[in-house]
């Protein structure tokens, strides 16, 4: 059997498919460990898996005090930037070599592509790793464009070279902005300088497992064969965060509410969302469930046809939802699309955009930039998923398809050749 350390940043969609990896190679006798921002250690270690703190606390009090990196401008680059100022450079180096400790005697580390820390270890100990990647939107390809870009994907000959120079200028300016830094990390790291640090460098050239279906995701033709369309590794039932009281009688206990959510990532500064979204249910008269989020997010929300909790499980409260209202985290729509729940994306930040547009272009909903959010318009836009039945049809028939998916044990599969390859070569 292997040893197998997974290691990831960012909130809890980040961490959960890869604490469900952790914990299915750990049921099929393999010794496997998390290794990530000491907030995470409660939620990990309660599921039986290892851990090893690394790098700085970071939960949601930590993001919440720098809202600044949910800055959308320049199609949300902006606060890529100020969360890279603010929390990844000063403290990677640190975070690189606390990996580097957790590594010891793994036969192979398994990494989240935003953290920076895990090639440079990698490269440092020639130990074979492999990238799990939600956002498969950071993968170049000719049949694609950058997020941000003012044109969609061209298609011909010439749209495809028109792509090419999209990603080529994106490259350019995460060039420009972030492989100075980085390679100086790099030479303190004794490891000599990379190209295109930001963007490539959390890519395994030796296997990229891009965690989404294919119906979502489909594999570019231009992709090299180490890259690998998985399906959704959906996972939400930590023991840390059960079901909270009361809510599945209130689920019950009438019609199918709306389900408003901004995950783990927007719930650090929600803004108005919430009052917003208040407002709009009582203008079309309809229940709705409140996930919040931080208990800091919870007061001012008292009415009787809404019930306000921190978090549940989303996928047992979609099982009893008409509508979810969602702000395009990958976690939240991978599962609302294998619900086969129509979905009203309201992106942000990061990659949201990115999400947004595809559940519009999939006909699984619509989307609202959060610029454009206030309580009229979001009544409208409610109204016209309800009125139309098509967005429930092909919700339900795209969900029916994924939920036939096995993402997990296609990975999982993967990940195993790839540490007995490397068990066995030692």
């Amino acid at each position: 059997m292997a040893r197998i350390v997974f290691t990831t940043l960012g909130s809890w969609g980040d961490l959960f498919p890869l604490l469900a990896l952790a914990k299915r190679l750990g049921e099929r006798g393999h010794a496997t460990s998390v290794a990530a921002t000491p907030a995470f250690r409660k939620m990990v270690e309660d599921e039986g898996v290892a851990f090893a703190p690394i790098g700085i606390e970071l939960g949601l009090e930590e993001y919440a005090a720098h809202p600044e990196i949910l800055d959308g401008g320049q199609n949300g680059l902006a606060g890529i930037r100020n969360l890279m100022r603010l929390f990844i450079l000063p403290n990677l180096a640190r975070t690189a070599r606390e990996l580097d400790a957790a590594c010891d005697g793994a036969d192979l580390l398994v990494t989240h592509p935003a953290q920076l820390a895990a090639p440079m270890v990698a490269e440092r100990r020639r130990l074979r790793w492999a990238t799990a990647t939600l956002f498969p939107g950071n993968i170049p390809s000719a049949y694609t464009v950058p997020q941000g870009n003012p044109l969609p994907a061209l298609r011909g000959p010439l749209g495809r070279a028109a792509n090419r120079y999209a990603w080529w200028f994106s490259r350019l300016v995460l060039r420009g902005l972030f492989d100075r830094p980085l390679n100086a990390i790099r030479r303190e790291l004794g490891l000599a300088p990379a190209r295109d640090a930001f963007l490539l460098s959390g890519l395994s050239p030796a296997c990229t497992l891009v965690l989404c279906s294919p119906h979502y995701a489909p594999r570019q033709p231009d992709w090299p064969a180490s890259i690998e369309v998985t399906g959704f590794v959906l996972w939400d039932e930590p023991r840390a965060a059960p079901m909270p009281a009361g809510l599945a009688e209130f689920l019950a206990a009438g019609a199918p509410p709306i389900v408003f959510t901004l995950g783990a990532s927007l719930a650090i500064d929600p803004q108005h969302f919430f009052a917003i979204a208040s407002e709009a249910l009582a203008e079309i008269g309809a229940r709705g469930v409140f996930l919040v989020g931080r208990e800091a997010n919870v007061a001012g929300h008292v009415r009787p046809d809404v019930a306000v909790v921190p978090f549940a499980p989303l996928s047992a409260v979609l099982a009893r939802a008409s509508v979810i209202v969602h702000h395009g985290g990958v976690g939240t729509t991978a599962t609302a699309l294998r619900a086969g729940v129509p979905a009203l994306v309201i992106p942000r930040a990061f990659d949201q955009i990115h999400h947004g547009q595809r559940v519009a272009e999939l006909r699984a909903g619509r989307m609202l930039p959060w610029r454009k959010l206030h309580a009229r318009r979001l009544a409208d836009e409610l109204s016209a998923l309800a009125g139309d039945a098509s967005y429930r049809a092909r919700a339900g028939s795209l969900g029916a398809e994924i939920a036939r998916e096995d993402g997990i044990s296609v990975a999982v599969a993967r990940l195993e050749q790839l540490a007995t390859h490397q068990d066995a070569a030692r």
